[in-house]
């Protein structure tokens, strides 16, 4: 596992791999490592029998509780739908503003306001729920 604070190149563009430039000076080989369980890979296959492949923040997402808010059940967690960020409700308000790329979204039905507006009406408001996400999005895949 990589232990270096430098920056890192994709050794390929279609799976998880990531080359350590320290760790392939200081091994004398190049070490390439999965970015998704930060385990070394060996000929493209990660060496952790429980890396599944996919970004860990899905099975997050997937599988966390869920919760209230006002009289509706929504998962307590969502990764914001512009930088993939994970964002757990707390309490108040389901409009959200991301810190990190300051997209602002509603946490239960994860539509974006427009024009500064949200689009699933007042808080009070019905409104429909968007299931636990599965895919996060491009800007932010995990491989920045």
């Amino acid at each position: 596992m990589p232990r270096t604070p430098s920056f890192l190149h994709a050794t390929r563009h279609d799976g998880p791999v990531l080359r350590c430039p320290v760790c392939t000076k200081k091994k004398g080989r190049a070490f390439d490592f999965c970015w998704l369980c930060l385990h070394e890979m060996h000929s493209m296959k990660c060496k952790n029998p429980e890396c599944e492949g996919s970004d860990p923040r899905i099975r997050y997402l997937k599988t966390c509780e869920w919760k209230e808010i006002y009289k509706v059940s929504c998962p307590a967690l969502r990764a914001c739908p512009g930088c993939g960020i994970l964002i757990q409700h707390e309490k108040d308000c389901k409009h959200m503003t991301c810190k990190e790329c300051k997209h602002r979204f509603c946490f239960v039905c994860l539509k974006p306001a427009k024009n500064g507006r949200f689009t699933c009406w007042a808080f009070d408001s019905p409104f429909s729920v968007a299931p636990p996400q599965t895919k996060l999005p491009q800007a932010n895949n995990g491989s920045t």
